[in-house]
C-alpha cells in the first residue's frame, strides 16, 4: 500500500542456538506456540503446588506480589515499549505461567460454588437432635467465665497421662492418699471427661464446618452485592429514575472493600 510493504505482525525471529535443533530450525509461529502453551502448563504445575502447600505459601504472599510485579514490569517493557519479538519475550512467557495462576485464584474461589439448602424435614431433624443433646447435658455441664477459665488447671495430653496414673496408683496405695482427697469422686470426674472427650471432637469439627459454610455462603452473598451496589451507584450518577434511593438505602451499610481477601474484619 503506497509503495510501503505490510508489516509483519510476528518478525522472524533472528538466527539463534536455542532455535536450532541439529540441522532443523523451529518456525517463530512454531517457537511462539509452543512458549505458550508452556506458560499454561507451568500456571497448572504452579497451582498444584500453591494448593498443596498453601498454608506454607501464606508466608510468602508478599514475595508472590513482588513476583508478579516484576512480571507486570516485563509486560510493560516487551509491549508498551513494542520491542520486536526475540528469545528474552519468549522466555517471559514461561515466566508467565505463575503469574497466570496467581491472577486467576485472585478471582476464583478455593471450593466449588455453594447451592444447597435445608428442607424442613432436615431442619426439623437437626433442630430436634440438637435439642435432645442440650436436654441431656443441661444439668451436667456448666458455663466459665473468662475470670473462671483463667483460675483453672488445664489438661494437656502429657497430663491426661498424669491423671490417669495418678488415680491408678492412688487406688492401687491407699495408705498414700491423703484423707482429705477423695478417691471416688476424682474417679467420677475422670469417667465423664473421658466421656465427654469421646464426642467432644466431632461436636467441635461440625461447629468449624457449619462456620466455614456460613462464612462461605456470607461471602458469595457480598460478591453479588458489590457488583450491584456499583450499579446502582452508576445508575444513580446517571440520574437513572428510582435509583437515587436504592443508592442512599445501601450506601448507609456499604463497607465493603474492592476485593475479598482485604476484608480483613473479624465477622
Amino acid at each position: 500500500m503506497n509503495g510501503v510493504a505490510h508489516r509483519n505482525l510476528m518478525p522472524v525471529l533472528p538466527q539463534h542456538p536455542a532455535l536450532l535443533y541439529g540441522k532443523t530450525t523451529i518456525h517463530p509461529k512454531k517457537l511462539f506456540a509452543t512458549h505458550c502453551l508452556g506458560a499454561l502448563l507451568t500456571a497448572i504445575v504452579t497451582g498444584i503446588v500453591l494448593v498443596q502447600f498453601e498454608s506454607a505459601f501464606t508466608k510468602t504472599l508478599d514475595v508472590l506480589k513482588t513476583y508478579r510485579a516484576f512480571l507486570q514490569t516485563l509486560f510493560f517493557i516487551f509491549f508498551v515499549k513494542k520491542l520486536t519479538l526475540n528469545i528474552p519475550f519468549l522466555m517471559y512467557l514461561r515466566l508467565l505461567g505463575p503469574f497466570i495462576f496467581l491472577t486467576f485464584k485472585n478471582y476464583c474461589m478455593p471450593y466449588q460454588n455453594i447451592s444447597a439448602k435445608l428442607t424442613d424435614a432436615e431442619l426439623l431433624t437437626i433442630t430436634t437432635a440438637l435439642a435432645d443433646v442440650a436436654n441431656v447435658l443441661k444439668d451436667k455441664v456448666v458455663n466459665l467465665t473468662t475470670e473462671e477459665r483463667s483460675r483453672l488447671y488445664k489438661m494437656r495430653n502429657n497430663r491426661y497421662s498424669l491423671a490417669e496414673r495418678s488415680l491408678t496408683h492412688a487406688k492401687n496405695n491407699p495408705h498414700l492418699t491423703p484423707p482429705y482427697l477423695s478417691l471416688t469422686g476424682a474417679e467420677l470426674d475422670f469417667t465423664f471427661y473421658k466421656q465427654l472427650a469421646s464426642f467432644i471432637g466431632i461436636i467441635n469439627s461440625l461447629a468449624e464446618t457449619v462456620a466455614d459454610t456460613q462464612m462461605a455462603l456470607g461471602s458469595e452473598i457480598l460478591q453479588f452485592c458489590l457488583p450491584f451496589y456499583n450499579s446502582v451507584k452508576m445508575a444513580a450518577q446517571q440520574n437513572v429514575p428510582g435509583s437515587t434511593s436504592v443508592y442512599e438505602d445501601l450506601n448507609t451499610f456499604f463497607d465493603l472493600p474492592p476485593r475479598p481477601e482485604e476484608d480483613t474484619e473479624t465477622p
